[in-house]
């Protein structure tokens, strides 16, 4: 398993090459099955996946993986607001959104896309674009709000394409963190660009559309 922005010793990281089976099989860099994973850093955003050597696009595309958030005492407290406080959206206003590329048969089954060779890369081959967004493994969701502020958790899960997320109506959002945690103030936005395994803490605020 390796995780995306957890401070860990490199033989916890989950390294290609490390991979064990329950069967008791190796690869040539294991070290250990048991992983020492102590999150004691700043509140952020992580998420991990399987990585196993030659499988680790087929495992995470088939959806072997999650998130989860690093939270302190104060993590439900908005800092550096001109020295105010203000406190967070928490659940259910507090929702987690993984978005990814899949592509799919007309019978539902997931469908694999090809791959091509990088003409920058020969040893790289790239993924050949999908046909359909899924967010949460939904495709084509939607979620009801309520006339108030929500928190976003957005995470870009494995794919070609760079994103840039925007409300059709151009209405503002403000963005209070990234992959690496809080930033170091809130910034206000009407469009935020993701790329590859990237993360974004946004707040929403829907208190004044109509209900």
């Amino acid at each position: 398993t390796h995780t995306h922005g957890l401070m860990v010793e490199s033989e916890m990281d989950g390294i290609a090459r490390q991979w064990f089976t329950h069967l008791g099989q190796r690869g040539p860099h294991f070290s250990t099955s048991t992983y020492r994973q102590p999150n004691d850093q700043p509140p952020t955003h992580l998420w991990y996946h399987d990585h196993a050597l030659g499988l680790t696009r087929l495992n995470v595309y088939a959806g072997l993986l999650g998130n989860y958030f690093i939270r302190d005492r104060d993590d439900r407290l908005e800092r550096g607001v001109a020295g105010a406080s203000a406190v967070l959206p928490s659940r259910p206003y507090e929702i987690p959104l993984v978005i990814a590329d899949k592509g799919f048969f007309s019978d539902g089954e997931l469908d694999f896309p090809r791959t091509g060779i990088n003409p920058a890369n020969p040893y790289w081959s790239v993924f050949l674009p999908t046909n359909t967004v899924t967010v949460n493994g939904k495709v084509w969701p939607n979620l009801n709000v309520e006339r108030r502020q929500y928190r976003f958790r957005l995470l870009l899960a494995p794919t070609i394409n760079l994103y840039t997320f925007a409300f059709d109506n151009g209405m503002p959002f403000t963005v209070i963190g990234s992959d690496g945690g809080y930033l170091p103030q809130p910034a206000i936005s009407t469009s935020l660009q993701l790329g590859v395994t990237e993360r974004a803490d946004i707040l929403v605020d829907f208190s004044t559309l109509p209900a």
